[in-house]
């Protein structure tokens, strides 16, 4: 596979930190604004996911984490289907209970094996890693039994927090060079 270079990762780490704005508006809109239309959000975050997994597969691929970047290829190709998959369902005016469920066993399967890999990196980023893995896993597990997908929602947020450090810090290790944009959290990370 040919390598995407550093500087996906920096847009990964920035892409995941937008997602997380994005996922905050269409909680509000869903929740505060029922009658809103959710797709240009929903599309946003497609778009946000896709990015943010090609830094982790460049992560993988950069850290020589096998199952980083195996993962992460799903994930590239799994949360656009699965996207689009949700908004037409969901424009039917209708919640496919069967959908629902499926979905959130595959995503939960990719997030639980996510962390997993992340673990993997806890030679390069210590506890960091560590931490931001099992509560990846921990998310996966969530999104696996259905039945705890409230707590799931709610670690996400600070969980995407983690993962941006963590691609910020993999984005620093990788480029050895002048940050740019990357100044301030260069100092702080």
């Amino acid at each position: 596979m040919k390598a995407l270079g550093p500087s996906v990762i920096l847009y990964a780490a920035y892409a995941s930190l937008l997602y997380l704005v994005a996922y905050f508006a269409e909680a509000y809109l869903a929740f505060f604004q029922p009658d809103a239309i959710l797709y240009p959000v929903q599309i946003i975050q497609l778009v946000l996911g896709v990015i943010t997994y090609l830094g982790w597969m460049e992560v993988g691929r950069r850290f020589k984490n096998r199952l980083m970047l195996n993962v992460s290829m799903v994930a590239v190709w799994l949360v656009p289907v699965s996207g689009l998959l949700n908004i037409v369902i969901s424009s039917s005016g209708s919640i496919n209970v069967i959908y629902a469920f499926v979905s959130g066993l595959v995503m939960g399967l990719i997030v639980a094996v996510f962390g997993t890999a992340l673990l993997g990196l806890r030679k390069r980023f210590g506890d960091l890693a560590r931490v931001t893995g099992w509560l990846d896993i921990i998310m996966g597990v969530c999104l696996l039994s259905f039945i705890l997908l409230p707590v799931a929602v709610i670690i996400m947020p600070p969980i995407v927090i983690l993962e941006a450090i963590v691609l910020f810090r993999a984005y620093k290790k990788a480029a050895r060079g002048p940050l740019g944009l990357t100044g301030l959290f260069h100092k702080f990370f």
